[in-house]
C-alpha cells in the first residue's frame, strides 16, 4: 500500500533452545588451535589487567587520613583515655611498619598481616599485648572494608597471632536447653533469665533497671545503658508479679545471680541440662544468636553496649563464631 513503510519483523529468540546449544557445543581448550589460544590468553589478560586496575582505582579513592579519623571517632565516648590512646597506637605502629616495608597500608594482603605479626612478636612484646595490637588492626580493617568494597580485613583468620592458653572453654545453652529452663523454674527465675538470654543484660544491670513501656534505663560495669527491651522479657516480669516499672529493685545482683545458679545446681543434677550454666552464659547465648542472624559485629557490638569493636570481635571469638 502507498506510504506505509515497510518493516522487518525480527523472529523471536527461543533463549533456551540457544543456552543449551551453548552449554553443549563450548569447545575445551584441546580444541583451539594456536591462534584460539593466543586470542584467548589477550582477553584473560586484559580482564585481569582490568581487575588489578580497578581494585587500584578503588584503593587510590580512599582518603586513609580522613576514615581513620571517622573510624577513632567511632569509638564511644564511654572507651577510657587510655582505651583511646591504645587505638591511636596500635594504628600508628601498623602505619610504620607498612611504610617501612613499601605496603600500600589499605592493600595489605593475608601474608603481609601475617608477617606484621612476626615482627611484633620479634620484637619481643607480651603475648596479651600482640593480640590487642592485632585485634586493633582487624578493628580498623572491618571498619574500612564496610566502608569501601576495594577494602578486605587481611587479619581476619589468622593464625599468626598468639593464642590466649589461659582462656577457659565456654558453654552456651542451646536454643532447647532455654526451653527446658524456662519452663522449669520458678516465675522469679524465668524472669531474671528471659531479661538475661532475650537482652543480654549482665546481671548486675537488673537492680537498677527502670522500665518504661518498652524501653529500658539501667547501669552496667558503670555505664549508662539504654535501648528496648523484648516483650518476652516484660511478659515474664509481668507472670512474676514483678514492679512493671523497677522489677528487680528489691534484689542485689548477687542475689539474682544465686537464684540462678541454684535453679541450674537443680535442673544439672535431673539430667535436664548439659551444664550448670551461669547467668552470664545466657549473654553468651544472646550475643551469638543475634551474630548469627547477620554476622554484623557492629550491630552486636551496640548490643551489648561494648566500648569498642575489638572487645567485641575479641568476645565472638571466644565463643567460637567468629575469627580475628
Amino acid at each position: 500500500m502507498t506510504g506505509m513503510v515497510n518493516r522487518q519483523i525480527t523472529p523471536s529468540i527461543d533463549i533456551d533452545a540457544l543456552a543449551t546449544r551453548i552449554a553443549k557445543t563450548q569447545p575445551q581448550l584441546s580444541d583451539l588451535n594456536i591462534e584460539q589460544l593466543e586470542q584467548l590468553c589477550r582477553i584473560m589478560t586484559t580482564q585481569r589487567l582490568s581487575d588489578e586496575l580497578k581494585y587500584e582505582v578503588g584503593i587510590a579513592g580512599i582518603d586513609y587520613s580522613k576514615e581513620k579519623a571517622v573510624f577513632l571517632k567511632s569509638i564511644s565516648p564511654n572507651n577510657s583515655l587510655s582505651t583511646k590512646s591504645a587505638y591511636k597506637t596500635g594504628l600508628r605502629k601498623l602505619e610504620r611498619y607498612a611504610s617501612q616495608n613499601e605496603i600500600k597500608l589499605l592493600a595489605t594482603t593475608p601474608a603481609q598481616a601475617d608477617q606484621y605479626i612476626y615482627s611484633l612478636r620479634k620484637e619481643g612484646r607480651a603475648a596479651a599485648s600482640i593480640r590487642l595490637d592485632v585485634s586493633i588492626a582487624s578493628s580498623f580493617f572491618t571498619f574500612i572494608s564496610r566502608r569501601h568494597k576495594a577494602v578486605s580485613n587481611p587479619f581476619r583468620g589468622t593464625r599468626a597471632k598468639p593464642s590466649n592458653r589461659a582462656s577457659k572453654t565456654t558453654v552456651i545453652p542451646t536454643d532447647e536447653e532455654i526451653k527446658v529452663i524456662l519452663n522449669n523454674v520458678p516465675p522469679l527465675e524465668k524472669a531474671i533469665i528471659t531479661c538475661l538470654y532475650s537482652r543480654g543484660f549482665r546481671i548486675g544491670a537488673l537492680p537498677g533497671m527502670t522500665i518504661w513501656g518498652t524501653k529500658f534505663n539501667a547501669r552496667s560495669k558503670q555505664i549508662d545503658i539504654a535501648g528496648e527491651i523484648p516483650q518476652e522479657a516484660i511478659q515474664a516480669i509481668k507472670e512474676a508479679g514483678l514492679n512493671s516499672h523497677k522489677p528487680f529493685a528489691d534484689f542485689t545482683s548477687n542475689a539474682l545471680k544465686t537464684r540462678v545458679k541454684k535453679q541450674m545446681e537443680r535442673l544439672f543434677k535431673a539430667g535436664l541440662i548439659r551444664n550448670q550454666y551461669s547467668s552470664h552464659d545466657f549473654r553468651h547465648y544472646y550475643a551469638v544468636a543475634e551474630y548469627k542472624k547477620n554476622k554484623d559485629i557492629y550491630r552486636v557490638s551496640k548490643l551489648l553496649f561494648h566500648s569498642s569493636i575489638a572487645i567485641t570481635e575479641r568476645y565472638l571469638k571466644g565463643l567460637g563464631v567468629v575469627e580475628i
